[in-house]
This record gives structure tokens, C-alpha cells and sequence, in this order.
């Protein structure tokens, strides 16, 4: 549940339905989704996605700090096997 960016009330957060109150439309902005970039897809993301689950496309490029949280989480695994 999230409340109305226009009036404030309890509204579902599922992207596309109404307020009840001022029938204002969803959006996944509003609750912090993005729609696939892809033209065939278009499946609701949310904006952590770094790819697709549905179709694989690429949503957004990795920042320097989650590539190297990456590097080193493959190194702990290796060392941890060891």
C-alpha cells in the first residue's frame, strides 16, 4: 500500500489502478518502478533491476561501488572454498 501522490489515501500499489477517492491512475513512478525498455516487453521493474527477468534486456548500467561489491563477493566465495 502507498499513499496518493494527489490526496493522500491508502491506495494499492499495484501500477495501473485508481484511487478510490480521486480516481488519480498509478503509476510505477509512484511506487518506484520502471517499465522494461524494451519495445516487445514492457514487464513492471523495480528500479534496482540491472536486467530483465522476463525478456534480459539490459535496464541500467552498474555503478562502481556494485561492480566491486561483485569482485568481491567472487573472491570471498573462492577463498571460502579453499
Amino acid at each position: 500500500m502507498i499513499k496518493c501522490p494527489k490526496c493522500h489515501k491508502e491506495i494499492s500499489d499495484i501500477p495501473g489502478s485508481r484511487c478510490p477517492r480521486c480516481k488519480r491512475k498509478v503509476t510505477p513512478k509512484d511506487v518506484g518502478h520502471i517499465f522494461c525498455p524494451e519495445p516487445g516487453c514492457k514487464a513492471v521493474l523495480p528500479k534496482c533491476c540491472i536486467y530483465c527477468p522476463k525478456c534480459g534486456a539490459k535496464i541500467r548500467n552498474e555503478g562502481i561501488d556494485e561492480k566491486i561489491n561483485k569482485v568481491v563477493r567472487k573472491i570471498e566465495k573462492i577463498l571460502d572454498s579453499l
